[in-house]
């Protein structure tokens, strides 16, 4: 055992190193002690406790590698050919600590590397960093194109969801504060320009010649299918009850959403109930118009209370040729069924979204009169509307006879009576109500969607101190209605359309109306009643034009010639001349030829100015068939504006 020469702490044999302060021990053979701190090694220069310093530089020893001591600290077991990096020892800073081999191609490599070419070494790291920069890129390319896709696709998702989603689920929008407005879907248009009704039959009738529009629907007669309760269509079975019993029937339906016409099947009666009559069906105008079902039924009397009547409709689904649940249009509890109170109802209307229905039925008043007691029957009238898609029927006017008890100048007393009385008049979205009171009689048009009067008109607007009457009404422009051959404005005054067109006030005219709403104005005789005619048009501003002239329609249509009607689709007038069946445009030139006009019953309904559809009704071999078209005949191609007119 020795002591080292620096600190003087005592050295064990074999020792290479002062375990104090580090000094390297002196070979055997030496002078003994410490050896002398090499420069740059560990304690060079560095002033050592109780040792003299000299004033001049020391000659450097130079000393063999030293084996450095093996230390626990170090975490991996040592491996063949990889060096350890040095343990820091005590009072040694780590910069001036052994360090291990720098590593091939590392941050201590040479400028040669191992592979011993200039910048060999330096190279492989960049290309390494280089190719792991294109692949993060790569990655964050191929993140962001696979995230937009999936965005996208739920974007896709959302906007093909159902109809029936698109209505009851509103659009999640992250970036609009204000709720946007739902789209509404609408239906596709069939692409077909001409369909025939085909016939069927139920129990032991059948629909044959008994087809005719409701609004813009064309729909056949009912058909009672009590006797043996099975309906066919052609050689295919519709959905028809067989059980035989009252209350079922079946009807035929097309609507401008068709292809082809469909059987549906009403069964109308629950447990408890029997039938009152046969249902009605109704329909508003448009290229998919609602239809319903309506019909009224009687309770079966229970014990002491008697039998009720009950007012209820059905709207159906179209596609499927279903019928939807009851809707009730709110009968009064004690509506008997006698014929005192006489309880009916009928369709008086319709538009676009709605079908007025009127429900009447009578009551009596009793009144005291000269002392004594006097009756009078009370007719009560209520408008109700079925709407597309409404689940209830909705009030839109009730009407009552009034009675009001008078004396005369002698005290006699008397019953005035004001009565009214409501009426459909195949106008769009307008039905009429005549006010007959003790001495004078009005009439009012009302609004179906707006449930608002339109107009008053006195009985009186022909000049007539006796009353005009009305047959026919139909609406021009905006604020316009004709009655009957007089034009009436919105202030209930009245022009004749004589006046108008420039004729004779006392000359038969004929009317009509196209499509566009202008009016037709046909002359046939004159004041004489020679032969004089004349075809005038009049716009929606009341201006009026003559299609030829008089002369030459009264060559044209010598003996058995003369005009045959519109086409209130086309805007062409039918002609009948001494030779040919003719077209003529409103300008007065011949477009084409005739073979078979429309069917004669549109003259009076439904609405030509809501219409997109004409209806012809041909003979056969085995009865008459029902076809509709865009305004050409049955089996030509339709006219070129199809488009628009369909």
């Amino acid at each position: 055992m020795g002591r080292c020469a620096q600190c003087g702490s005592m050295i064990p044999d074999g020792t290479m190193f002062c375990m104090r302060c580090g000094a390297p021990v002196a070979a055997p053979g030496t002078s003994g002690g410490a050896v002398p701190p090499v420069a740059g090694s560990v304690g060079a220069g560095v002033p050592q406790p109780g040792i003299p310093q000299p004033s001049v530089p020391q000659p450097v020893v130079p000393q063999p590698a030293v084996p450095q001591p093996v230390r626990s600290e170090w975490p991996n077991p040592p491996q063949p050919g990889v060096s350890r990096p040095a343990i820091p020892q005590p009072g040694m800073s780590q910069s001036s600590a052994p360090q291990p081999p720098p590593v091939p191609g590392g941050a201590g490599a040479n400028a040669t590397g191992a592979s011993g070419t200039p910048d060999g070494g330096g190279k492989k790291p960049k290309r390494r960093v280089l190719v792991i920069v294109i692949a993060v890129v790569v990655v964050l390319i191929a993140a962001a194109v696979g995230g937009f896709l999936y965005w996208k696709h739920t974007q896709n998702t959302a906007q093909q969801a159902s109809p029936e989603q698109s209505e009851t689920q509103p659009k999640k929008d992250s970036g609009a504060a204000t709720p946007k407005k739902k789209t509404e879907t609408k239906p596709t248009k069939p692409k077909v320009s001409e369909v025939s009704m085909t016939d069927f039959r139920c129990g032991s009738d059948g629909t044959r010649d008994k087809w005719d529009w409701s609004g813009g629907a064309l729909v056949s007669a009912m058909v009672s299918c009590a006797d043996d309760g099975y309906a066919t269509d052609g050689e295919t079975s519709s959905n028809g009850s067989q059980s035989g019993d009252e209350g079922e029937y079946s009807f035929g339906l097309w609507t401008p959403a068709l292809e082809k016409s469909k059987v549906i099947h009403v069964s109308m009666l629950k447990s408890g109930e029997k039938e009152e009559a046969a249902p009605t069906v109704a329909a508003t105008y448009g290229d998919d118009p609602a239809v319903f079902v309506i019909y009224a039924v009687k309770t079966k009397a229970v014990g002491t209370t008697p039998e009720t009547v009950h007012l209820y409709a059905h709207e159906v689904n179209v596609e499927k040729g279903t019928l939807g649940k009851r809707i009730d249009l709110k009968t009064e509890e004690d509506n008997l069924i006698d014929r005192d109170q006489d309880y009916r109802y009928a369709v008086i209307g319709q538009s676009d979204t709605r079908v007025a229905v009127q429900k009447t039925w009578r009551t009596t008043e009793k009144f005291t009169v000269n002392d004594g007691e006097s009756s009078r029957d009370i007719d009560h009238a209520q408008i109700m509307a079925l709407t597309r898609g409404k689940s209830e029927a909705t009030t839109l006017q009730t009407f009552q006879d009034k009675g009001e008890v008078v004396s005369d100048s002698g005290g006699y007393q008397s019953i005035d009576m004001t009565e009214f009385e409501v009426d459909g008049i195949g106008v769009y979205d307008t039905y009429a109500v005549a006010e007959q009171g003790p001495k004078s009689k009005t009439y009012h048009l009302y609004a179906i969607d707006g449930d608002k009067k339109l107009v008053d008109v006195p009985d009186t607007y022909c000049g007539s101190e006796y009353g005009c009457g009305v047959d026919r009404i139909r609406r021009v422009g905006d604020d316009h209605w004709l009655f009957d051959d007089w034009m009436v404005d919105a202030t209930g005054a009245a022009t004749s359309v004589a006046s108008i067109v420039g004729v004779d006030e006392d000359v038969d005219l004929h009317l009509d109306q196209f499509a566009d709403g202008t009016v037709y104005v046909q002359q046939n005789y004159d004041q004489g009643g020679n032969n004089a005619k004349r075809v005038f048009l009049v716009d929606g501003d009341l201006k009026a034009s003559e299609v030829l002239d008089k002369d030459r329609w009264n060559r044209l249509l010598l003996s058995d010639g003369g005009f045959q009607g519109i086409n209130y689709l086309t805007g062409e007038i039918y002609v009948k001349t001494t030779d040919e069946q003719i077209t003529v445009n409103r300008k007065g030139k011949a477009v084409g030829s005739y073979d078979e006009l429309p069917y004669a019953a549109d003259d009076d309904a439904p609405d030509h100015t809501h219409m997109t559809w004409m209806l012809f009704r041909q003979s056969g071999d085995n009865g008459d068939v029902y076809t509709v078209t865009l305004g050409q005949e049955p089996g030509q191609s339709a006219p070129d504006d199809a488009e628009d007119a369909g």
